[in-house]
């Protein structure tokens, strides 16, 4: 522990115990019959007069090391995938909009670590970075399930990272099927003996094929999948040519870009990967959970599809003192509601719908408590499921 953060944690024990004390008053002086209550009707307020003083002065005391740390400084946020991309373009508006809002305003600089599908930049930020508070990143939330899967060369843990937020909302990836394909309503896929969709995919390890291996190898759903289309654009053009009937997409991309065939009745979409309560759940669309006969299943799809759906986390590294941790969030807080970030980043067509970073640590706690048989199983699926 550093000399900064000793006295960070003195300062803050400190404050703890003159608050157990000033409890310990108050319920003391709480009763008439108590020595040295009020008799002529009025009520005696016990107050010690250095109290407040004494946590105003901590208050002032703990920023102004902040920014003592800060002021000069250079931070460098770590984004674990190559520039040009959207990754690499919300980490720089966040380091041109954050610096005004951490005391000591200091420079935020941008270094892409691509390499090894998020690894080399996640395998850095949590063995090798600095965990001071000058070091923050961001990159592919999905690599939670490298981790529980054990892949080779994995350095991280997820859950120990201290999650700061996400700029946009999680993925809701959307079945949509052709309409003259037959099928209507996902219950339909369900019936023995029922009407069969093919699935268009490419390779496992991508939300556009995981939920659909999932539907087949776990759901039991009357589907056929058809693999060797790489993206979406493939994916859709199958489905218009009719080599397929369905493919998976996100919300947003189907919203953007096909919005005019799921408006004609075109294509249905027929079942979708966010759970209720999301942000942009789709009030008359099945959710993927809601298939699930048992716990079990729930969480194999909850794990292959639903919780991989927080996409671009702002984390720092374990360890980094509570003071700098907190102002890096709120400087990254503030930072979404700056009016010329968000032109700026409107402009460069990427939304800001903010998620909190302790919405995503749950996220990540419920990743890694994940049972091992659990695990075991949706390997097996994902690797098998063709």
């Amino acid at each position: 522990m550093t000399d900064q953060s000793k006295r960070v944690r003195s300062r803050w024990l400190w404050t703890a115990l003159l608050a157990a004390l000033a409890l310990g008053l108050a319920a003391c002086g709480g009763s008439e019959s108590d020595e040295g209550a009020a008799t002529d009707g009025t009520e005696e307020v016990d107050t010690d007069p250095t109290a407040e003083t004494e946590s105003t002065e901590d208050a002032e005391s703990t920023e102004g090391d902040v920014a003592d740390f800060y002021e000069g400084t250079t931070v460098t946020l770590i984004v674990t995938q190559p520039p040009g991309g959207g990754f690499d373009t919300y980490a720089r508006l966040y380091a041109k909009y954050m610096p005004q809002y951490l005391p000591g305003e200091p420079t935020i600089v941008v270094e892409n670590m691509p390499g090894a599908g998020n690894l080399v930049g996640m395998n850095y930020l949590a063995q090798a970075a600095e965990n001071d508070g000058s070091v923050f990143g961001t990159g592919e939330g999905a690599v939670a399930l490298q981790q529980l899967f054990g892949v080779e060369g994995v350095q991280f843990d997820m859950s120990t990272m201290r999650y700061i937020g996400m700029p946009d909302e999680p993925v809701n990836m959307v079945l949509t099927a052709r309409a003259d394909a037959g099928v209507t309503d996902f219950s339909q896929l369900l019936e023995d003996g029922g009407p069969e969709l093919s699935i268009g995919i490419p390779a496992p390890g991508s939300l556009l094929a995981d939920p659909a291996i999932l539907l087949e190898s776990i759901v039991g759903a009357n589907i056929q999948l058809v693999p060797g289309y790489e993206g979406t654009g493939p994916l859709a053009l199958a489905v218009e040519q009719g080599e397929v009937d369905a493919f998976f997409a996100s919300e947003a991309t189907f919203e953007a870009e096909y919005q005019d065939k799921i408006s004609s009745g075109e294509w249905i979409p027929l079942l979708q990967t966010a759970e209720p309560g999301a942000p942009n759940y789709l009030e008359d669309v099945p959710d993927i959970l809601s298939l699930a006969e048992d716990d079990e299943q729930r969480q194999l799809l909850a794990v292959g599809s639903t919780y991989r759906a927080y996409v671009r986390p702002y984390f720092t590294p374990p360890g980094v003192p509570d003071d700098r941790f907190e102002a890096l969030k709120a400087a990254w807080e503030a930072t979404n509601e700056n009016p010329d970030f968000l032109a700026e980043a409107e402009e460069a067509g990427r939304p800001v719908a903010p998620v909190a970073g302790e919405e995503i640590e749950r996220i990540y706690q419920s990743y890694m408590e994940t049972p091992e048989g659990v695990v075991q199983q949706l390997q097996e699926a994902l690797e098998l499921g063709l």
